[in-house]
């Protein structure tokens, strides 16, 4: 896996999700039943628990980010997809924020990694946006983007202009795998 770094503590891979999953992962994810809203965001959510093919992709790529982070020291959540589809809202379709000030897991500790697996690239706009580092970045589908959860790497999605846009985005702490 080759990881090209944006800064110090944004990296992404390309095609760290397989085409075969990608395929197998289009007709759950495009299927509009099963979305709900998300607080705070334009986006909707979707639970793997709905779909045994989804439910065993996540636990696969679940397993693919421990080891690319190299530590079993780590709990990695949620099993959500997100779609975020066209939108105005002053420019963004979810507004810049840091990820450790708005999740926390049920022993109340904050991520210390942000995570956003692209299942799509068929939209325009939707570009990640690091407002402090003044990184913007679209990804092809099957990229991973992983970024600290810390103030340095605020970040934004910017509005959808077309299209869809479907994401698995996920946090990371550090605690023991309850697994």
């Amino acid at each position: 896996m080759n990881k090209v770094y944006l800064s110090d503590n944004i990296f992404y891979i390309e095609n760290f999700i397989e085409n075969k999953d990608l395929e197998d992962l289009s007709s759950f994810i495009k299927d509009s039943s099963g979305f709900m809203p998300s607080p705070n965001s334009i986006h909707l959510t979707k639970s793997f628990l709905q779909n045994n093919n989804a439910t065993s992709f996540y636990k696969k790529y679940k397993e693919k980010i421990y080891l690319l982070l190299s530590n079993k020291e780590y709990t990695v959540f949620p099993d959500q997809a997100l779609k975020y589809s066209e939108s105005s809202h002053g420019g963004w379709a979810f507004y810049p924020h840091a990820d450790a000030y708005d999740i926390t897991n049920t022993d109340g500790n904050i991520p210390i990694w942000a995570y956003v697996l692209y299942l799509n690239e068929d939209y325009e706009g939707g570009e990640i946006v690091y407002t402090v580092k003044n990184i913007t970045i679209k990804p092809k589908a099957g990229t991973i983007l992983v970024h600290s959860s810390l103030e340095d790497c605020t970040h934004g999605v910017k509005e959808i202009l077309s299209g869809e846009r479907f994401v698995i985005a996920g946090f990371v702490f550090n605690s023991k795998n309850p697994d």
